[in-house]
């Protein structure tokens, strides 16, 4: 997460362990991290801008591959992530699949999108895609 008032404020999610460690595949899950940033946005002072990067966990990457995508490996998968990104007083939110090798086609790609779209509707939130 990425934050900006008058200072730029940046939680990188990943533990001390896990900082120590060098792991960067492994990173702290939202119901730890939501108190430190729901404080940081909440403030007396709207944020000018920020952005939350979040990834889907790999039990879910896994069912996610199995379901749509015979041609990819789990191991040729990079994640599937969602950015979150206020600025100007609007709110955007980007789906992303990454694959570590050119697919033959955009099926993943699609059905990520389609899964975030369904998640923010079925959560009562406007959704226009470009």
């Amino acid at each position: 997460m990425e934050y900006k008032e008058n200072e730029l404020f940046t939680v990188e999610g990943m533990t001390d362990e896990e900082l120590e460690a060098d792991q960067v595949e492994d990173y702290t899950s939202w119901k730890k991290l939501r108190p430190v940033c729901f404080g940081l946005i909440r403030g007396k002072k709207t944020p000018v801008s920020f952005r939350i990067t979040f990834r889907l966990p790999p039990a879910e990457e896994e069912k996610l591959l199995r379901e749509f995508s015979g041609n990819i490996r789990s191991e040729e998968l990079g994640g599937f992530f969602l950015n979150l990104k206020y600025e100007d007083g609007k709110l955007l939110c980007f789906s992303a699949a990454a694959v570590n090798r050119f697919p033959k086609d955009r099926v993943l790609e699609e059905a990520w999108d389609l899964r975030a779209e369904q998640f923010f509707r079925g959560h009562g939130l406007a959704v226009s895609t470009v």
